[in-house]
């Protein structure tokens, strides 16, 4: 052998023993999180072993391969291991083919190159290949850590999301259960008091709509909302309330109405309304809970759950109150909603008969017309009182009324086949003032008429709502005690008859017998 290709030989196996490869960390199979570096400590740098380039030779010939790693500080770790048998000869060859490649090009520049210069070359090519493609790992070992670091991150985000989420939707269940129990104090109410929920409910969820949110229910009537519920599966961890009022009729033609209730499925925050605040006092929830007063302020922002703790500490304070308001009805609060419900009864009847009046609907004859706006006057003088009437006033509004319902109910039912909402709404609010009102009044008068003798309770009866003239015509039957007639005129509002007079001038009673002189 050339002693020069010895030399060289010799001096490669001498760079090979004098670079033995680093120390190897295997990297961390066990299948657990990375750990993240201290934020407070600097990371200690990437560094990759460092090799001469004839020791890149000589691994490039005697067939070494490196991996990379990234450890779970971050830093990444370099791997060699032998190639399988055969591949040193390959890389061999392929240095060959490269430093043949290499010797040409060296030939071309430099005459005086020889073999093993182009060999040398070629050797120096593989390394630059090797090179390269330790690059690619590195990056490609980085760019996997990378990726696995984030999954792991998301992966913490999602759990952390869906523990807040459960959280979430169990506040929401246990919310509903207020709005539920409102609901269940409602049944028996008039319209205006499911009116008022419904203005109410909507103030409530406005926020949501505020955010950007849209509706996951929109006015889904109490009546089909179980089985709503049974069909859409997660709406129980909706946010509900009260939004309106659905108005019909029944076979018979009689008014009826339910409420009807929307939610939001919220997965952002909102932000306090001055409407929300004004909701809330109305409510009663700053009395019990003072702390909120201090918090809750328009544009204050607050997080899904930390509303739906206000939203449903509101519910309770209301339900509480409405309950209260049912079983007391002598306290002070209560006393005075209903002389208020009373007055707005009274001016509400008294609208209709005008109307009615004024387009023929009710004719009452001259004489009765005029009483009737008497009685009119006296009943909103009263505040709607119809306990502080005289009978005959009170007579009058009932007997009145009935054909003002009559007439109310035909429009009413008209406006639910045409769909006209908004006026079959107001038309139900007449009417139920005015039933209210109207029930009070002939109750009342009942009550004060009612006798012992059935004969005069039955003359009434069949008496009532007749004109004072028919009246009188009936009552002159000298066949009728004074007593009965006085009994008969007393219950249905009229004063006693005065006493007629005999053609010579004698006072005569009733029956025609001449009245004692006084």
């Amino acid at each position: 052998m050339d002693p020069t290709i010895e030399q060289q030989n010799a001096q490669v196996q001498q760079n090979v023993n004098a670079a033995p490869p680093p120390p190897v960390t295997p990297p961390d199979m066990s299948g657990g999180q990375p750990q993240m570096p201290n934020v407070g400590t600097a990371s200690p740098p990437n560094v990759v072993p460092h090799t001469t380039m004839m020791g890149q030779v000589a691994r490039a010939l005697l067939g070494h391969t490196t991996s990379y790693s990234v450890d779970a500080n971050g830093n990444t770790v370099a791997t060699e291991a032998p190639q399988k048998p055969g591949s040193f000869f390959k890389n061999v060859i392929a240095a060959a083919i490269l430093g043949g490649a290499a010797a040409d090009d060296a030939h071309t520049k430099n005459p005086q190159a020889g073999f093993m210069s182009g060999l040398v070359r070629g050797a120096g090519a593989e390394v630059g290949d090797q090179r390269a493609q330790d690059l690619m790992k590195q990056k490609q070992a980085r760019a996997e850590f990378e990726q696995h670091n984030q999954a792991n991150e998301e992966q913490r985000r999602q759990q952390g999301f869906g523990t807040e989420e459960q959280l979430r939707k169990a506040q929401i269940a246990e919310a509903n259960q207020q709005t539920l129990r409102i609901n269940q104090l409602m049944q028996g109410e008039n319209f205006d008091q499911h009116v008022k929920e419904a203005d109410r409910g909507r103030v409530q969820l406005k926020p949501y709509e505020d955010a950007g949110l849209k509706p996951a229910a929109r006015d889904i009537p109490e009546s089909e909302w179980t089985q709503f519920v049974k069909d859409h599966p997660g709406a129980t961890s909706w946010d509900w309330a009260h939004t309106g009022v659905k108005v019909g009729h029944d076979a018979d033609g009689k008014p009826t109405y339910e409420a009807t209730l929307s939610a939001y499925n919220p997965t952002e925050g909102v932000t306090v309304t001055p409407e929300l605040i004004s909701q809330f006092k109305k409510d009663g929830l700053f009395v019990r809970h003072p702390e909120y007063e201090d918090v809750l302020k328009p544009g204050k922002k607050l997080d899904v759950s930390a509303y739906i703790a206000v939203k449903r500490a509101d519910d309770l304070v209301y339900a509480d109150k409405v309950t209260r308001d049912k079983n007391d009805l002598e306290s002070e609060g209560v006393k005075a909603r209903i002389a208020a419900e009373k007055a707005s009864a009274a001016a509400s009847y008294a609208s209709a008969a005008r109307s009615q009046a004024e387009t023929g609907q009710i004719n009452l004859g001259k004489t009765q017309q005029q009483a009737f706006n008497k009685a009119l006057e006296r009943l909103n003088q009263a505040g709607g009182d119809v306990m502080k009437l005289d009978p005959s006033d009170r007579i009058l509004i009932g007997e009145s009324g009935n054909k003002i319902l009559g007439n109310l109910t035909d429009a009413y039912r008209t406006a639910v086949q045409n769909g006209d909402t908004e006026t079959a709404h107001s038309l139900l609010s007449q009417m139920q003032s005015i039933s209210s009102l109207t029930t009070s009044a002939m109750t009342a008068a009942k009550n004060e008429t009612n006798t012992d003798d059935s004969r005069i309770n039955a003359a009434v009866e069949s008496l009532r709502g007749k004109s004072p003239e028919e009246i009188d015509a009936a009552l002159s039957d000298p066949r009728i005690p004074d007593s009965a007639k006085s009994a008969i005129r007393k219950a249905l509002g009229l004063p006693d008859a005065p006493a007629r007079k005999s053609p010579d001038n004698q006072m005569l009673t009733s029956d025609g017998v001449e009245a004692p002189a006084l």
